[in-house]
């Protein structure tokens, strides 16, 4: 238990709920796309991703906000969790954007010349936004694991009860 004010404490138990609700809500948003899979094609797969890689930064924000109210609370269990789940996230997106840049170059060679351009150029937004997200997710995993296990030392206590998040003793 922290020795955080009651209204922190109360506030970073919210952001638990928060941090789910915007890591849950855009998935359910996007993921009845995948209830009809087709994917042997190449069409189906790239649009999947595409819709995908547009739903990726408001979980990257929840899960955010679960590793700031689990900080605050110091559950360092939680923290190694969110920071192991990170890293599995970062790497299913890796390779996520391996196979959107393979089906990408199937569906461009397929196109007819006149519409190659917004394809490439919408192709490569969600590119962007997949290889971002990853180095998010990587980063994440790296900071909160390296914070979950840190000791804490004499300053460092006194300086998180200034803010009310340490422990005492």
């Amino acid at each position: 238990m922290t020795d955080a004010p009651v209204p922190a404490r109360a506030v970073a138990r919210t952001g638990y709920l928060i941090g789910l609700l915007l890591i849950i809500l855009p998935l359910v948003d996007t993921v009845p796309v995948l209830f009809r899979p087709h994917v042997a094609d190449v069409r189906w797969r790239f649009g999947v991703e595409g819709i995908m890689s547009g739903a990726l930064m408001t979980p990257l924000f929840g899960v955010f906000v679960l590793m700031a109210a689990a900080a605050v609370l110091d559950h360092r269990r939680i923290l190694r969790l969110l920071a192991a789940l990170s890293g599995v996230a970062a790497l299913c997106l890796v390779a996520a954007a391996v196979l959107f840049a393979l089906d990408m170059g199937q569906v461009l060679h397929a196109a007819p010349p006149a519409g190659r351009g917004d394809i490439s150029s919408a192709s490569l937004k969600a590119l962007t936004k997949m290889v971002l997200s990853a180095m998010v997710a990587a980063g994440y995993t790296a900071v909160v694991w390296r914070a979950s296990r840190a000791e804490r030392t004499p300053a460092a206590l006194e300086a998180s009860m200034l803010v009310g998040t340490g422990r005492s003793g």
